[in-house]
């Protein structure tokens, strides 16, 4: 399950409920299993308004197959792409369900199990760059760590269509790419070639069908070096998708299982925490879920080689009262207001890298020690504050 083999995992535990079906574990397991297989029916009485709204406007509704999650897109009759998109990060949210509850359920100790849902999961899918800016900043402009973010008191994981929004990198890499793909058709067409270079051709190897590209013989060593680079692109946007999707899916999770109150405001460091804990980064070989993060685990190390984290104490201080958090949010709008300023950049980005590894540390350090159970506790206690 920490490597993401959801299938593999449910294989291995009826074999453990064989081997031993009096363990502790192996009950968790079934219990969980029974009750997370009706789906979730009911809609959020706070959801409620939102929902109408995208209704009037003519969103459409997808359906993950097990009926937890629902997602809102704009979409035409016999939109396939806006189709296969929308149910991709439905099916990794259910997995990513899986994933949280079952975690939790293989815990030896005094580790409480989260309620389930009580309500339909609910996401909304932006449909271009513009939209998603637009509904982030209705939303508060809440700082976000993909390409998604999910407002606490609605506790709807709004999502944008295009990944990497904000990696620069990734966003002049297309821009090369697009460059390269319409200067090659252009000297094809002017050589009456009959062969047309797509990224969607790449990816499904029409372009190398000869009954269809009858060229397809004459530039094989081509045809190969571009798919390459297709393929590499579409890689680096899936890992984007999966991180952003397992990220959110475990804020709402938080909220939804009423892990945390959705009306009060609650540290962010328990939030971003758990929240990378259980997430898949984008630079991520595999999933390990609950296992050493591949990009928290290598900042935490950076900033210890950098004498950041001298004094222990100091560095718990400021992990708990959310210092770190408040220092990056500073550092964020000081920067917003002075664009010119390349080091200020610099500096908040570091910030927020170093607010999250720590944040990250400090709940892997607690699951280590099997003590989660403090969290919900904490939680217990923020309840009780006044909305």
């Amino acid at each position: 399950m920490q490597r993401g083999e959801v299938k593999a995992f449910h294989q291995v535990m009826n074999e453990a409920e064989k081997a031993d079906p009096k363990s502790p574990i192996v009950k968790k397991y079934f219990d969980v299993k029974k009750a997370l297989d009706p789906p979730f029916k009911n809609e959020d009485p706070a959801q409620v308004e939102l929902i109408a709204k995208l209704r009037t406007e003519g969103y459409k509704t997808f359906d993950s197959e097990r009926k937890h999650y629902r997602l809102y897109a704009l979409a035409k009759d016999k939109d396939n792409a806006t189709s296969a998109l929308a149910n991709r990060r439905l099916a990794l949210m259910e997995d990513t369900l899986d994933t949280f509850y079952y975690w939790f359920a293989l815990q030896e100790g005094s580790t409480r199990q989260p309620n389930l849902p009580k309500f339909r999961l609910n996401a909304l899918l932006a449909g271009t760059k513009d939209d998603f800016k637009i509904k982030h900043e209705q939303w508060g402009q809440m700082p976000m760590v993909a390409d998604g973010f999910t407002p606490r008191r609605d506790n709807v994981v709004v999502l944008s269509s295009k990944v990497r929004l904000q990696d620069p990198i990734y966003n002049e890499f297309q821009s090369v790419l697009a460059r390269v793909f319409e200067e090659t058709n252009g000297k094809l067409q002017k050589m009456n070639f009959g062969i047309n270079f797509t990224p969607e051709d790449l990816l499904n190897g029409n372009i190398s069908d000869v009954k269809k590209n009858p060229a397809a013989n004459n530039f094989k060593p081509v045809i190969g070096a571009a798919q390459t680079v297709v393929l590499l692109s579409k890689t680096l946007e899936d890992r984007a998708e999966r991180q952003t999707v397992t990220n959110e899916s475990i804020r709402q999770l938080l909220i939804a299982s009423e892990m945390f109150p959705r009306n009060v405001q609650i540290p962010d460091w328990m939030v971003e925490g758990l929240a990378a804990f259980f997430e898949t980064p984008s630079n991520a070989l595999y999933p390990a879920i609950g296992r050493p993060s591949w990009t928290h685990l290598i900042s935490f190390k950076h900033f210890r080689n950098k004498n950041r984290f001298a004094n222990q104490a100091d560095v718990l201080h400021s992990v708990v009262t959310d210092a770190y958090f408040l220092d990056a949010r500073l550092l964020s709008k000081d920067a917003e207001e002075r664009t010119e300023s390349t080091d200020l950049q610099k500096a908040a980005t570091e910030a927020w890298e170093l607010a999250r590894c720590t944040s990250w540390a400090f709940v892997y350090s607690l699951a280590q020690d099997n003590n989660l159970d403090y969290l919900f506790k904490y939680g217990d206690e923020l309840n009780k504050l006044p909305r």
